[in-house]
């Protein structure tokens, strides 16, 4: 009889073998994910990792901040208050900051669930 350990080393093995996801990228990632509440993971015997998203509501943005937050950021200046010393004279902050504010509107508006529904 095949074991738990087994089932789930062949079930990771096949979902890694569609993705190819570099094992120390997984190891950073699960961690973040975790870290956020995305993910749940638990020791012991019935251990493991899970999408702790029960309601399907997960969002790209929720996801973009859990990961790499300044990645979402159009520019610099919009990472900290105190990145660009020019950003209260900028005529481009407002621009950039209202842009932003749409980006964000728009991948919060994206759920997992929907996307994947939708392909």
């Amino acid at each position: 009889m095949l074991t738990k350990e087994i089932d789930c080393v062949s079930r990771l093995v096949m979902r890694l073998e569609e993705i190819d996801i570099p094992y120390r990228f997984f190891r950073g990632i699960s961690g973040k994910l975790t870290f956020a509440g995305i993910c749940e993971s638990s020791r012991g015997k019935y251990g493991g990792i899970k999408l702790n998203d029960k309601r399907g509501k997960l969002t790209l943005l929720e996801l973009l901040r859990a990961v790499d937050n300044d990645s979402l950021k159009l520019n610099f200046c919009l990472r900290d208050e105190d990145a660009c010393l020019r950003s209260d004279k900028c005529k481009l902050h407002p621009v950039f900051l209202e842009l932003q504010k749409h980006l964000e509107a728009e991948f919060g508006a994206l759920t997992f669930r929907g996307i994947i529904a939708d392909n």
